[in-house]
């Protein structure tokens, strides 16, 4: 038993199996089987998606899932036991909200595509429209969502008005099929994990837009200052550190030799280092023009001054 704290409580099924009367392995072909197959590699890929979004995950037969719903709930009718066998045990134990049952199908190898399977006492809802969907963008689809009468799962569970769909995820006897599954297991989980939840699981978060404030653009600037001079900073912005009034650029004979372009507190900065022998190693920044451009691309602007770029 489990009972969801949040999200859905889903109950997954893997088809064939450990019976009353048999152990089934399903459909074989390609180097697979039905049975080992689905709860391998399909059910715990799903359950491990869906338990990451906040739903509950049941595994009928438990962790190893070595029961036979089908074979369960049959040998429950035949002994006239409508409590504590199967799909009638789920009933009064488990009360999923959803059930899926994972098969895989058999017929030509030429035959390719899964489909869906429902009661035929109840229409298709989202989520069996949602895993026929998925795999009309995977695998492929041999047909849509198929209302049954005449398989005992289908038919017992619209009796018991449990919200359940048996899905044929491709053909075993089919190597395309196959071949595009087990290459492609993570992606084609997480879809059909998608369509049972309802909603994407773990979409990627848009990132905020991060506007780009630094370019590693290197030249020459030779400035035509006004009187009082370009101020020189020790960081860029406004409130860098101004440097003594000396070391300012005021005349083309002032040029420095910048690697750096920074855009900040509405003005265009550039970093370089002084020329003359023996000056500071420190990296240095001026403002060499406000920001007018509409576009902001500082080659569009109006320098105190003249740029070499390189």
């Amino acid at each position: 038993k489990a009972k969801a704290k949040k999200g859905k409580k889903i109950l997954l099924v893997a088809g064939h199996g450990k019976g009353a009367y048999s152990n089934d392995p399903g459909a074989v072909a390609n180097g697979y089987n039905e049975r080992d197959f689905n709860r391998k590699e399909i059910i715990p890929r799903i359950k491990k998606y869906l338990e990451s979004v906040g739903n509950t995950v049941v595994l009928y037969g438990g962790k190893s899932m070595n029961q036979d719903l089908y074979q369960d709930t049959l040998y429950g009718q035949r002994v006239g036991n409508y409590s504590d066998y199967g799909l009638y045990w789920v009933k009064k134990n488990v009360k999923p909200d959803v059930i899926v049952e994972f098969h895989l199908d058999a017929a030509s190898p030429q035959a390719s595509g899964g489909h869906v399977i429902v009661s035929d006492r109840y229409p298709a809802d989202d989520i069996d429209k949602a895993l026929s969907s998925a795999l009309g963008k995977t695998v492929g689809k041999i047909r849509g969502v198929t209302p049954r009468n005449d398989l005992l799962n289908a038919n017992v569970t619209g009796q018991l008005n449990l919200n359940y769909r048996l899905i044929e995820l491709g053909f075993i006897t089919s190597k395309k099929d196959m071949d595009y599954i087990t290459k492609n297991i993570n992606s084609f989980t997480k879809r059909l994990a998608e369509a049972i939840n309802g909603r994407q699981i773990n979409a990627p978060k848009s990132k905020p837009s991060s506007k780009k404030t630094t370019w590693n653009r290197g030249g020459t600037f030779y400035p035509n200052a006004p009187k009082e001079g370009i101020r020189v900073r020790r960081s860029p912005g406004l409130n860098g550190t101004i440097v003594e009034s000396g070391s300012w650029l005021y005349r083309k004979t002032d040029w420095v030799k910048f690697d750096q372009v920074i855009k900040k507190d509405g003005y265009w900065w550039l970093r370089f280092k002084y020329q003359a022998p023996g000056s500071s190693n420190k990296n240095f920044y001026c403002a060499i023009c406000k920001i007018t451009d509409k576009q902001q691309k500082i080659k569009n602007e109006k320098y105190w001054g003249k740029i070499d770029w390189k």
